[in-house]
């Protein structure tokens, strides 16, 4: 959900204007394409990966006659369309500062020793005996911290859509209130971030 909501906030970004949102659509595109390739060669399907490979060609005609330049590397190699597009871990931190949230999750999905046992069991108190032993049980603190930064990483994703699209600011706010409170989030402006929004705009 977080590299979703990374490239969505990336996309939908309130602060940049319409060329620099063409060029990161473009990019996303590009990168897409690639991996499309990746597949296709993979498959050993030459036909496939012909088409993709024109199709790429004519997004950066389409990026040139817009008057995006070239992305290329010191060896000419294309590694873009209208611009590179950032890694994903540096996009995460970018638009969320949430790099350690990543790196934390991105252990758990791939079975990291150390993060799985922090996640997924808790130290139970044996008094004196030596050793340690652990309880299959995901530590409340970690949990609570955890569905917290997932619902402000969503919101977020839904309130600059909702500003993109010229929905209704008004009606979001009050569903993200009942959200908030429904989870026991903290009932502050800077937790939920979009009062200050709507109160500077009324």
């Amino acid at each position: 959900m977080i590299e979703a909501a990374a490239i969505s906030t990336w996309l939908f970004d309130k602060t940049i204007d319409p060329k620099e949102r063409v060029s990161r659509s473009l990019s996303i595109r590009y990168a897409s394409l690639t991996e499309q390739i990746k597949m296709a060669r993979y498959d050993r399907d030459s036909a496939l990966i012909q088409r993709i490979e024109e199709r790429i060609e004519n997004i950066e005609k389409i990026a040139i006659s817009l008057g995006y330049e070239l992305v290329r590397d010191k060896n000419n190699r294309r590694i873009g369309i209208g611009q590179k597009k950032p890694n994903i871990i540096s996009l995460v931190e970018r638009q969320f500062g949430g790099e350690k949230l990543y790196r934390i999750l991105s252990g758990m999905a791939h079975s990291t020793y150390t993060t799985l046992t922090s996640l997924s069991f808790t130290r139970e108190n044996i008094g004196s005996r030596s050793g340690a032993v652990m309880r299959e049980a995901v530590p409340i603190t970690i949990q609570a911290s955890l569905v917290s930064q997932a619902a402000t990483t969503y919101v977020k994703c839904l309130w600059l859509k909702t500003i993109q699209y010229g929905f209704d600011a008004a009606k979001a706010a009050v569903l993200f209130e009942e959200l908030y409170d429904e989870l026991k989030l903290p009932d502050l402006n800077d937790s939920r971030f979009w009062r200050t929004i709507i109160n500077k705009d009324s």
